[in-house]
């Protein structure tokens, strides 16, 4: 006979009577109950990584949600920001251009606020001082009441 009483592949079938054979019954009953319990489980596993992926995905593919500012709030505030204006006094067109679109975009904000970020002046001689006009006394004035002219802190 092999294991647990069971018949030898290529024996003939015989009817087992008795505790042997109703313990026989009774392991390979706990055995696909055992199996069965697992697959269940490994299958709610899967369930549930593709229920948390589907809501990852609808999350993903949503419009961000809308920016609201309260004029109440005391902790709103609005930040413009430039950088590397290279402010040159010999062309200042286009900075002024830009300082309009920028006052544009600030008007009617809660508390605006403006830094400047970079360079301030052209990293040339622009005065014909044979000196590089960034950096100077002269080109710190000139910053300093162009960002002045945008009527913010």
């Amino acid at each position: 006979p092999g294991q647990l009483g069971l018949p030898a592949l290529g024996a003939e079938p015989r009817v087992a009577s008795g505790s042997a054979s109703a313990a026989v019954v009774g392991v390979a009953v706990a055995s696909l109950g055992a199996a069965t319990t697992r697959r269940r489980k490994q299958l709610e596993r899967k369930h549930k990584a593709r229920v948390v992926a589907t809501k990852a995905l609808a999350i993903a593919d949503a419009p961000p949600p809308a920016l609201v500012i309260s004029e109440e709030d005391p902790s709103a505030f609005t930040l413009g920001i430039v950088g590397d204006l290279h402010l040159d006094p010999r062309d200042t067109e286009h900075s002024f251009e830009g300082r309009e679109h920028m006052k544009k975009a600030l008007d009617g904000a809660p508390r605006p606020f403006m830094v400047s970020l970079g360079d301030l002046g052209e990293s040339k001689d622009c005065n014909e001082t044979k000196q590089l006009f960034s950096g100077t006394t002269e080109c710190f004035k000139m910053a300093r009441e162009f960002l002045d002219g945008f009527g913010v802190k």
